[in-house]
Order: structure tokens, then sequence, then C-alpha cells
């Protein structure tokens, strides 16, 4: 019978090995002058390996460890990822190498040289409470270092499953925010993992969603990630750059050609292309959104122009679902043919509907050259800020990892169904009263600012929180975001304004808010330095 390993990554000093050669890998090709020959011919038939290493005084651990066995990786009180073990060895040179010499609490120098090779690592997720049951371990059972799981354990779950494999089988998939926190780790993204989590949760709440905040913090690369990651083909996304000369929907929706019958112009930005093939999509599965394709368009830079004037039909159809008119009459063609015939297969019809399988991701930068949004824009997204911490720069520093986003590609394009079924809010609870209360004290508390929110903003404030639940948050953390993202973005205005309402917010989220309380005492210091704050900073 296979046996179990559990391997932690916890504490800075494993997190920073793990994230070398159990998230990256390694090709073989580049360890051929580290490895023995006998090690060459045991990994031959691997072109990426992954391993892991166990320092002298956990020899006897790995002395028991079989080709077969089943590494689980933990973390956060969660099975994160599984892999299953395909060779061992002791290798100081390559330890060496790799890691480096480490000092244990005694001052002695080690090496991590007990190496055990494996495949490459599936993402999971499986509540360590319900693991631990099995082996009949108490509630509070830590990990601590490198760990064999009881025999009686895995007897249980072979009994109850029929083998390992089968039980962990049963949880791939199940969670997609933690798939993805340990893909893009593996590209070398510097993503905080709460920002990630936030982003996810706020796409399937409603497909419109900002990313504002430091210029260079890693807005578009995270859209891109995504996008770039869950998608089967590129054909299901498209990165646009906002122009400074946008002033109708033109660039994004095309225009017919008045001078040439049977004629429509597309964009050159590919915007309906993609919004077509989105529509095509949403129409052929019924409008059934669990069953659909996910498509994404990312605005760069959305407010070099003012929103309204071009995005104008995109936020009137999110809310009544009417169609968009692209024109009036018969239908046209949307291009022509070296002699200027029609291309027949490339018909656009007179109208489509904004499908709700496209995504709208608009990254936004704050700064003389680009306009402020609407309360009309705000209340239709969720707005999420990027700041970097010192200790974010300080992990930036450490990590020597290049950047390589060609790794994601279709990395997680077996998470789309489970992705779509969220967003057409299949497998999620959500009790619109059960959050009535919280919601309840802050519309009172703006409403004296004459800043309150309507029905829109609280429905979609109780599903994000009910994502973020669902995604592994606390509620006083679901909340914390859900003020962030959808009340605080529309705050703004004169310090003698914001001055009535904000220290009443500010004592609403002590002790209990931290993300938005420290963004309410930034505007406070704001307003009161500059007479003026708002929620977008440069």
């Amino acid at each position: 019978m296979s046996k179990i390993f559990i391997s932690p990554q916890t504490g800075e000093q494993t997190t920073s090995k793990f994230s070398k050669t159990e998230n990256g890998g390694y090709l073989l090709s580049e360890l051929k002058e580290i490895l023995s020959l006998e090690d060459l011919q045991q990994l031959q038939s691997f072109s990426e390996i992954y391993f892991w290493g166990n320092k002298p005084n956990s020899k006897s651990k790995w002395e028991k460890i079989e080709t077969g066995d089943y590494i689980l990786f933990y973390a956060k009180r969660k099975i994160v990822a599984y892999s299953k073990i395909i060779y061992k060895t002791q290798n100081p040179k390559l330890a060496e190498e790799i890691w480096g010499w480490t000092k244990t609490e005694k001052g002695e120098d080690v090496l991590w040289e007990y190496l055990y090779f494996f495949e490459k690592p599936i993402p999971i997720e499986i509540p360590f409470k319900e693991f631990i049951e099995f082996a009949d371990y108490s509630e509070n059972y830590v990990i601590q270092g490198f760990t064999p799981y009881s025999i009686k354990g895995s007897e249980k779950i072979n009994t109850k499953f029929g083998d390992i494999q089968k039980y962990l089988e049963s949880f791939k998939n199940q969670h997609i925010e933690s798939t993805i926190t340990y893909d893009f780790s593996s590209s070398g993204l510097n993503l905080n993992d709460l920002i990630t989590t936030r982003f996810t949760a706020s796409l399937l709440t409603k497909p419109f969603v900002i990313l504002t905040g430091l210029s260079g913090s890693g807005k578009t690369k995270l859209a891109q990630a995504f996008a770039m990651w869950i998608s089967e083909s590129k054909e299901q996304y498209a990165i646009v750059p906002v122009g400074a000369d946008w002033t109708n929907r033109e660039p994004l929706l095309g225009y017919p050609n008045s001078l040439v019958d049977n004629h429509y112009v597309k964009p050159d930005t590919g915007v309906l292309d993609i919004l077509l093939r989105a529509h095509n999509d949403f129409i052929a599965n019924g409008k059934e959104l669990a069953k659909c394709t996910p498509y994404f368009l990312i605005l760069d830079e959305m407010n070099l122009s003012h929103v309204e004037r071009y995005f104008a039909d995109f936020l009137s159809t999110m809310e009544s679902e009417d169609e968009i008119k692209l024109f009036s009459g018969s239908d046209r063609f949307a291009e022509l043919d070296s002699v200027g015939a029609p291309v027949t297969d490339s018909k656009i019809p007179d109208k489509i509907i904004l499908p709700k399988n496209l995504f709208i991701i608009g990254t936004v930068n704050i700064d003389e050259t680009t306009y402020m949004f609407s309360p009309k824009v705000l209340d239709r997204a969720n707005t999420i800020e990027f700041r970097v911490t010192s200790e974010e720069m300080e992990r930036f520093f450490k990590n020597n990892n290049p950047v390589n986003m060609d790794v994601l590609k279709a990395q997680g394009k077996d998470q789309a169904p489970s992705f779509m079924s969220l967003a057409a809010k299949e497998n999620i609870s959500i009790d619109r009263g059960k959050h009535k209360d919280t919601i309840l004290s802050f519309f009172e508390t703006l409403q004296e600012a004459g800043a309150e929110f309507g029905y829109r903003t609280a429905n979609e404030m109780t599903i994000l929180v009910s994502y973020l639940v669902h995604f592994g948050l606390l509620e006083s953390e679901a909340y914390d975001v859900a003020i962030m993202q959808k009340l605080l973005p529309k705050l703004h205005g004169s310090r003698s304004k914001l001055n009535k309402v904000l220290p009443k917010l500010i004592a609403l989220c002590e002790g209990q808010y931290p993300i938005s309380l420290e963004k309410l005492e930034r505007m406070k210091r704001n307003a009161e330095e500059n007479g003026f704050a708002s929620y977008a900073e440069a």
C-alpha cells in the first residue's frame, strides 16, 4: 500500500526553498552537471523535474519514502497540492547548488541533501481538519516539519475511496482560487494571494472589474495572467490599450461604412471580434452561463479618455440587458476582399446583447493625463486598489525567478467549467438577510453625508462576501474587502464634506476591518493636508 507524507510550506525559509523546486521545477538539462550518472538514468524519462530535500535530522523519515508514495503539500491549515514519488537520492552537491547551506537552531550549517523527486504537483484544496480525521488526529494537530501520515489514516482512505489517488482526485478543481495561486507562483509573478482571491471573487460577482492604484504594481499583469491561464486559446481574450483620442464607441464597436454598401468597418482593436465570439457562444449554449466558454476584454489605461463617451453602450446594457444596436437596416458585411467584394463569412448582425460570459477588466492609473470615473461607472464595477507594502517589496527583491507568462498558457483551462458554474451562481450559498445588519450600519452612516448606496450595491456586496467566504476568508475579512471595493470608491470631495463622514466610518472599521480602515485614514489625511480627497490616488 502506498504511504502518504506531508511536506509543509511554512516559514520564510521553507517557502523560499519551496518556490524554487516545487512550484517552478527544473529542466533536467539544467542539472546534468550536478546529478550523478545514476540520478540521470533514473530521471531520464522526465524533461522537467520537481524535488524537495530533508535535513540530516529527518533522514529516518526520508528513508521510509518509496517510489509510488504520495507527497501532500501543506500550507495555512490546508493541503494545497499533491504528487507521487518517482525517485530519491542523497546529493549534497545539488542541495548546495539550489538552496545553499542552512543554519539550524543550534547554529550548525547543514544541507537539505536527502532529496526526493516527484511528478509535477497537482493543485487541490483539502481542509486539513477533514484530512486528519482519517488518522484520528486531534483537531489542533500541527504539522511540524516533514511528516509521515499515519498508516491507519491511509488504510481508512483506501477502504473508503478504493485508493489514495481516487481520494485526492475527488478534490481536484473544487477550489479555483487555490489553483490560481499555486500556478501563478510558478510563473514568477509577485502577486499578493489575497489580491488574486479578491480579483477572482469580483469577476464572479459581476463581470466588470476595475484595477486601480500604484503604477507598475501588477494590475495589467494580473488581468493578463488570469485570462491566459483559464483560456484554451488566444481567441478568448484581448488586451486593448485605450487611446487618449477615444471620444465615441467606434474603437470598440466599429461603424457602418456610409460610402460602401453592405460594408461594416470593424475596429482594429479586436474588441468587436471577441464580443461576437462571446455572443455567439452565449447564444449557442441557450444563454446558460454554466455551459459557456469564458471570454475576457482587458481595457488597459481605461481612463486615458472619458469612459462614459466610448463605453456608454456597455455601461447601459450591463444593467438593462438590452441589445447593443450596431447599425440600422439589413445585414452588412464586415470586410471587403482585395477587389472590393464582400467577404460572405464575416457577416455582422445589426444588434447584439452584451453576453454574460464576457468578463471586462479595466486597469486605471491616476495622474494629470487621466480622467476620474463617475459614480455611474464605479457603481457598476468592483474596484480593487493595488498598493505595495514594504514586505512585498522585500519579497520582490528576494525572488530571483524571472517572470515567465508563457507557463500560464491554458494551464487552468480545466478550471473554466468550475469558474463558469460559480459565475452562474451554482454551488454557492447567497443569503441576503444574513448580511443585513452589517451593510445597513454602513448605509446609515453614509446616508448622513448624502453618500448612501442603492439596492444594486447592497446586493453585489452580499454576493461578493458570499464568494469570498466560499474561497476561505473569514466573514469579517470578506466584509472588509466588500467595503473597500464597493463603498469607498465613491467617496470623494472637499475636506468639509468628508469630515462629516470619514470619522464615523473610521469608528465603524476600527478593530475589525483593517484594509478599509487604512484606506479611510489615508483619505482623511489627504483631505486635511490638501483640502480634498478621493478613493483614487496616484
